[in-house]
């Protein structure tokens, strides 16, 4: 048996307490794999400690969010050796190229302490800036490169905001989001331009 959890979450942007995740762990009688690609940005620790104590644990981290580098398209699974040697029994047998390999093992050499203060510190500075508007119902907690709001009307907004060529994802119809919109933290002036925005579509 296999369990998937995604701390901190997509698109709700919220982490487990690590405390939970470990009674899980313990309890689950099956492998438990819990994905954190977000994990940077959260206060909430890593689990990467806890591979050695924990033979049922699988650790999925990526490239692609602290280290911006979607496009490289490189992931990691860390775990136990018998689970990473049952990976190679069942993997693809064309390995990533090792220019690729080079490059990713420079960029996790990479100081991204930084970089993420900065996301952290706009994350919750935008946040208390949504809230005063109308249209924003709720601002919900984020331990992500990423804000989830709730929206009187998510759609309009979300095509305005296109319409200005600001992406943002409409998670209206997801179960469980409806209403909402998902806000990925940007540069700046790109944070500036989200607010500018939302303030004219506000009055």
């Amino acid at each position: 048996k296999l369990m998937f959890l995604c701390s901190p979450n997509n698109p709700t942007a919220n982490a487990f307490p690590q405390s939970d995740l470990i009674y899980i762990i313990e309890h689950f009688s099956g492998i438990v794999v819990v994905d954190e690609a977000y994990i940077d940005f959260s206060d909430t620790k890593s689990l990467k400690g806890l591979i050695s104590k924990y033979d049922n644990l699988i650790i999925l981290q990526t490239l692609s969010k602290a280290y911006a580098m979607a496009g490289l398209r490189i992931g990691l699974a860390i775990s136990n050796t018998y689970i990473i040697y049952l990976f190679k029994q069942v993997k693809y047998p064309y390995n990533i190229g090792s220019d690729t390999i080079s490059l990713a093992f420079r960029i996790l050499d990479t100081d991204v302490t930084d970089q993420i203060a900065t996301i952290k510190q706009q994350r919750e500075e935008i946040a208390v800036k949504l809230q005063k508007f109308n249209c924003i119902e709720k601002v919900y907690p984020s331990d992500a490169n990423f804000i989830l709001v709730k929206v009187k009307n998510a759609r309009e907004l979300y095509e305005i905001l296109v319409k200005q060529e600001l992406i943002v994802r409409d998670r209206s119809t997801t179960k469980g989001c409806e209403g909402c919109l998902r806000i990925t933290i940007g540069t700046p002036s790109e944070n500036q331009k989200l607010l500018r925005i939302i303030e004219d579509y506000d009055k």
